[in-house]
């Protein structure tokens, strides 16, 4: 669904702007034990259709539907307690929980991109996010 996108990726840049973790999607992304990394050939084969994009673009225009201190993302819960559970025929119930340091959290975090994310969000907007990113 896309709420579930938007959660997933919503974790990613909660991260991202946390001080547990690291300060950039791709270093968040990489992280051992975490998301597939780019250099997996799951992730290299991985082409977003447009639910996805359109899910990205909401995010990365300020859209939120958790709480900055949802850091954590898994089929079991973890941290603090659980924000929302989401269910998936094909993957069953993922849980997106908060941080176990809630102290660490403020309402209004902003994410810093680098300049190639900031390049990707306009090219995205000039053609209206309809085409998959290559």
């Amino acid at each position: 669904s896309e709420e579930w996108k938007m959660c997933v990726g919503e974790v990613v840049l909660n991260r991202v702007a946390s001080p547990e973790f690291p300060n950039t999607i791709a270093e968040v992304l990489e992280q051992p034990g975490q998301y597939y990394g780019k250099n997996s050939r799951y992730f290299n084969n991985l082409k977003p259709n447009e639910l996805s994009v359109r899910a990205a673009m909401r995010l990365l225009h300020g859209e939120r539907l958790m709480q900055p201190s949802v850091v954590f993302q898994a089929n079991f819960k973890q941290g603090s307690g659980t924000h929302t559970a989401c269910y998936d025929k094909q993957l069953g119930w993922t849980y997106f929980c908060f941080s176990s340091k809630p102290e660490l959290y403020v309402v209004n975090t902003a994410v810093t991109l680098s300049e190639d994310e900031q390049a990707l969000i306009q090219a995205a907007d000039m053609d209206g996010g309809k085409e998959p990113l290559e």
